[in-house]
């Protein structure tokens, strides 16, 4: 048994306290054991030190986890992502751009998100299915059945129950809702539908199944709300002819049943009453005329010859003869008197025409308002008697006035029952005219196209990433060889990317690569060889040393 004989600490009670009877001991500092470190002596320097010590385990580790990672990612199945944009509400993408946005522009986020959600539903989903084939594709039949045989709880969402769903169905529309995604391309009115499938043409197919899905069912919607406008309108056609046919019943028996005799549209007492009611409306007119032409005649036997009050009695053309022919005497008599004064002879023959006028003036007032007052009593006598004669037609109608009354109502509703017909069956017509011709407020901004390479894994990235990697760690020195006359006119990156009018059956997937290596839509590596003769070179793609296609030779 070994002891360690590294003195103890100080206690700090004793080094405060010595007068206790026990001796202060000295303070000592602390001994770091061997073969340890101090944590708040860790620096660089120990990090590089462990490093350095410890390199080959690193980098064997290092190497160890990216071979597996590169394993792993090259088993892994291929993906295609297959991208449609559709619009489903605003102006489309030209809201992204700030400098554009304008306030009709506007895109209601609630309202877009309504309908991105709308994109991922049953009844979209469905049809989408069924056009583009998908229960026939082993990727989807077998999305439930390989989770159940793990054992593993499915990831893929509930789908609601409903009646007449097979479950092979049910198992396709699980897979197709896992490989979908649909989100809303920033804050535009434009939607996104990503599908995500180990068969790139697949994919493309069935996002664009999804949107022409999605408008057709907006266009069958909108033709749903215009049928059931059209029920309602044809239901309720049906019900006002019937309502107008009890009334035409009505009428009928009520002018059978009265003891009125009825014509074709009014009654004979009711006509009669008409009759007697406009003569007696032209009678208190003419009472009303000769009552004004009593008034003036009174005002001006009152007012006197001299009067302006002749002015108004214009009905007369003797007394506006007389009232000239007086104002012409009275001219003459002013001037008789200042020529010859008022005792002259002459003067005094002048007023005496004077007075003879002003007197066949009053004889013409008092004889025009004696006729004027006989004209009024006889007028008042007939208007008298066109009121009695009315009373008696209607106590003679008294019988047949509840008839009366009851067959103009009815009339009055069955002409505004007519009209409202009238304007159903201009309304239905519309509707049955434009039944068919619904459209869609959505629309493709881009169809999806089959991708030329999958999302993942990318095994070219991966093998470039190892050959970096390696190269990093173990550098080879390379001469530089000298520019040829093919590279400095024709560089491979401008031949894969089609720059110089070549074509072929292979799309090429440029990553800007000095050697000219891509991808062809088959997702095989290609890598650009010049010709070794002719002065135009010609480029062969090739793989693994086998020819892939040739742009130049058309494939």
């Amino acid at each position: 048994m070994t002891h360690d004989l590294t003195p103890a600490p100080a206690d700090p009670f004793r080094a405060l306290h010595p007068a206790g009877g026990v001796a202060a001991l000295p303070a000592t500092p602390w001994v770091v054991p061997p073969g340890t470190t101090e944590r708040d002596s860790l620096n660089l320097s120990l990090v590089l030190d462990a490093v350095r010590r410890h390199w080959r385990s690193i980098v064997t580790a290092g190497l160890v986890a990216g071979s597996f990672g590169w394993a792993f990612a090259s088993l892994l199945p291929a993906k295609y992502q297959a991208v449609a944009l559709v619009r489903v509400d605003g102006d489309g993408l030209g809201i992204l751009e700030e400098d554009k946005r304008a306030p009709t522009q506007y895109v209601d986020p609630v309202r877009v998100q309504s309908w991105v959600q709308a994109l991922t539903g049953l009844s979209v989903l469905r049809a989408a299915v069924d056009a583009a084939g998908l229960r026939y594709y082993p990727e989807f039949n077998g999305a439930l059945a390989s989770a159940g045989k793990s054992g593993q709880k499915s990831q893929s969402p509930v789908l609601p129950s409903e009646d007449g769903m097979s479950a092979a169905e049910r198992t396709t529309l699980a897979g197709l809702v896992g490989a979908l995604s649909v989100t809303q391309l920033g804050q535009s009115g434009v939607a996104e539908i990503a599908v995500r499938t180990s068969d790139p043409w697949m994919a493309a197919r069935t996002a664009n199944a999804i949107g022409e899905a999605f408008i057709e069912e907006q266009i069958l919607t909108a033709r749903g709300r215009r049928l059931q406008a059209l029920d309602a309108l044809t239901m309720q056609r049906d019900e006002l002819s019937d309502r107008l046919r009890g009334l035409e019943q009505n009428i009928v028996r009520v002018r059978s049943g009265s003891k009125l005799v009825f014509g074709e549209t009014s009654d004979v007492a009711g006509d009669v009453y008409a009759n007697i009611r406009q003569q007696l409306i032209v009678s208190e007119s003419d009472l009303s005329a000769a009552t004004a032409k009593r008034q003036i005649i009174d005002r001006a036997r009152t007012a006197g010859s001299g009067a302006g009050e002749l002015t108004n009695v214009a009905f007369s053309e003797l007394i506006q003869a007389l009232r000239q022919k007086r104002a012409q005497a009275y001219v003459e008599l002013a001037e008789a008197g200042e020529v010859f004064g008022p005792r002259h002879p002459e003067y005094l023959k002048k007023q005496e025409s004077l007075n003879k006028i002003d007197r066949s003036i009053d004889q013409e007032l008092n004889s025009l308002s004696s006729t004027v007052r006989n004209e009024e009593r006889v007028l008042q006598t007939k208007v008298d008697k066109l009121r009695q004669r009315m009373q008696d037609v209607q106590s003679e109608a008294v019988e047949g006035t509840g008839s009366r009354v009851q067959l103009a109502r009815l009339q009055t509703e069955a002409e505004g029952t007519k009209t409202s017909l009238n304007t159903l069956d201009t309304q239905i017509d519309a509707i049955e005219t434009a039944v068919g011709l619904e459209q869609s407020a959505a629309s493709f901004v881009s169809r999806a196209v089959a991708p030329d390479a999958p999302i993942y894994p990318k095994k070219p990235d991966y093998r470039g990433g190892v050959f970096r990697w390696c190269r990093l760690c173990f550098p080879v020195h390379r001469h530089p060889r000298a520019p040829r006359p093919q590279d400095r006119h024709h560089e491979p990156s401008q031949i894969l990317r089609g720059d110089r009018g070549l074509s072929g059956r292979c799309r090429i997937a440029v990553t800007a690569r000095r050697r000219g290596a891509g991808q062809c839509q088959h997702g095989l590596g290609l890598r650009a060889h010049p010709a070794r003769s002719g002065d135009d070179p010609q480029y062969r793609f090739k793989w693994h040393g086998k020819r892939c296609c040739d742009p130049t030779a058309g494939g």
